[in-house]
């Protein structure tokens, strides 16, 4: 990805004090770090609503799931987990984007292709201009929905371990609707992987592609 402009980094970061102090309407835990995992060893599976509170989980050809996996990477499996910083697999370790937690969707191609997404449904802020998330994607480009449609995420600045997305959302300010994250089957052998965090409501417009320098 090709770097943003001196003026794109001010941007950003004039625009993230103003979202953080936004109220989310009835959305919950849109940052993760309401996950509740003491006790539970990393590779364990546990309840979604201890490791994802507020989110409904699933995988395609299962519907909903009950479960997620606690601080494990896939190296070739669709499955959905809460991670922390003692996630690994084999040679592989895991950060956090932001805080203490972030959730990675792993998808799976191939024989048996998989795609994994979470979903909540809440009231969207009055005032609400773009959906913003952090990012780090790894397969297929994920596919963010809103009240049923897709929502074109553009990419608004890249940092060394995630991009920041933002999408025009503007059309559902003060609606219900439910919000969902979905990572599609990859064609490689290796899964597909979106690491999640810090989903946030803004008031903030998207600006023209031709300010972010695209």
């Amino acid at each position: 990805m090709k770097k943003h402009s001196a003026g794109l980094y001010q941007f950003v970061v004039l625009l993230l004090p103003i979202c953080s102090a936004v109220a989310q309407g009835t959305f919950q835990n849109l940052n993760f770090e309401s996950a509740q995992v003491a006790g539970y060893s990393p590779g364990a599976s546990i309840p979604i609503s201890a490791g994802l509170p507020g989110w409904a989980a699933g995988v395609t050809g299962t519907n909903k799931t009950a479960t997620i996996i606690y601080d494990y990477i896939s190296l070739g499996a669709g499955f959905i987990s809460i991670c922390d910083t003692g996630a690994s697999t084999f040679y592989l370790t895991f950060t956090p984007i932001e805080g203490k937690f972030s959730v990675d969707l792993f998808s799976q191609g191939l024989a048996s292709p998989f795609s994994t997404s979470i979903s909540q449904t809440g009231l969207v802020p009055s005032g609400t201009m773009s959906l913003q998330a952090k990012m780090d994607v790894q397969g297929p480009t994920p596919v963010v929905m809103l009240g049923g449609q897709v929502i074109n995420m553009i990419p608004l600045a890249s940092f060394p371990t995630y991009t920041l997305y933002g999408g025009d959302v503007s059309a559902f300010s003060g609606q219900t609707a439910t919000l969902s994250f979905t990572e599609p089957p990859p064609t490689q052998s290796s899964p597909g992987s979106l690491l999640l965090d810090s989903i946030v409501f803004s008031p903030q417009p998207i600006p023209e592609p031709g300010v972010l320098g695209f």
